[in-house]
């Protein structure tokens, strides 16, 4: 479990709005260890809350700590002496003191973020660590200024392949908009298309950690995937012959069934492929390299004499 500094400093970024997904986790956790853990959480909240309503409402301060007073001490009077309420008013006070002086002086710079579009095509992006970042066209990847200084994260909208150098002392964080994703020595492939967010490893490992209330985590290593669909976290197994023909602009097939051929082509052209039941069993061998659709349907036609017929933005397959 982190150190009581640790959670100390959570709590305050966790009061200030301030805390990310991860310390959130870790303050719950703490808070579940014990009734004294919850106690002490629950009197910095008070305070907390009873302050930056004085700051905002101009209260008195007296009458402030008068309320302060009520709540902490009402619930103890079976086992303690009550002070007056000035003495307690101005124990109270010290309290806050120490941790407004702790939160000041220890408080987070502000984060500036440079965002990187790849609007129009995939865009390689390479980090004064040595990693490198393949952003697929669409694609959004932003950085902190201050990145790799203290510590090294991102926030990533779309598609994007990560080749990470691994640094023990400071683990790079990705974050989508339902997830968190921490290297752990690894090259590996993110996706998310707003209802799906899905995690592929192609080297060593990765932390997958969904960002619900249930904190779901999965360990992946090398050729395993970790799709988050619903609120529902999975592992699976996939195919990653053609997962980055975005990246390469490569796709090989070697005996690969024809439903395998159907959601490559879906995810490389960007096109929806109907495929009748009966034809998902036939196999395909071939390779294109940076090929125009038109010219692959040819030749998986040559190579098996179905149709491909392209209908708007799908493509249809079926028999003569």
């Amino acid at each position: 479990m982190s150190s009581n500094s640790q959670i100390q400093d959570i709590m305050l970024r966790h009061l200030n709005g301030e805390a990310t997904a991860v310390e959130a986790e870790a303050l719950l956790q703490w808070i579940r260890e014990s009734s004294a853990n919850k106690a002490e959480f629950d009197l910095v909240k008070r305070l907390w809350s009873d302050t930056v309503d004085a700051a905002m409402h101009n209260m008195d301060v007296e009458k402030a700590w008068q309320h302060v007073y009520a709540q902490t001490v009402e619930k103890q009077t079976k086992i303690i002496t009550l002070f007056p309420w000035k003495k307690m008013m101005a124990i109270a006070a010290s309290v806050l003191l120490i941790v407004s002086a702790y939160y000041f002086f220890n408080r987070p710079v502000e984060t500036v973020w440079h965002e990187t579009l790849a609007s129009n095509a995939n865009k390689q992006i390479r980090l004064s660590d040595g990693t490198v970042i393949t952003l697929r066209k669409g694609g959004k990847l932003l950085l902190p200024e201050n990145f790799g200084k203290s510590s090294r994260q991102a926030k990533l909208e779309g598609e994007a392949y990560f080749e990470i150098i691994h640094d023990s002392q400071r683990p790079f964080l990705i974050t989508t908009p339902r997830c968190v994703i921490q290297d752990i020595g690894t090259a590996f492939l993110v996706q998310n298309s707003g209802s799906t967010e899905q995690v592929t490893v192609l080297e060593g490992e990765v932390s997958f950690i969904s960002k619900d209330k249930k904190g779901q985590e999965l360990r992946l290593h090398a050729g395993e995937s970790a799709v988050l669909e619903k609120e529902k976290l999975q592992r699976r197994v996939v195919e990653t012959a053609n997962l980055l023909s975005w990246k390469t602009d490569t796709l090989v097939f070697s005996n690969t069934p024809l439903s395998q051929v159907a959601k490559d082509l879906e995810r490389y052209y960007s096109i929806l492929v109907q495929l009748p039941d009966d034809l998902r069993s036939v196999h395909i061998t071939a390779q294109f390299k940076n090929e125009p659709l038109e010219q692959v349907l040819r030749e998986l036609h040559l190579f098996t004499g179905l149709e491909f017929q392209i209908k708007g933005r799908s493509l249809v397959i079926s028999k003569n």
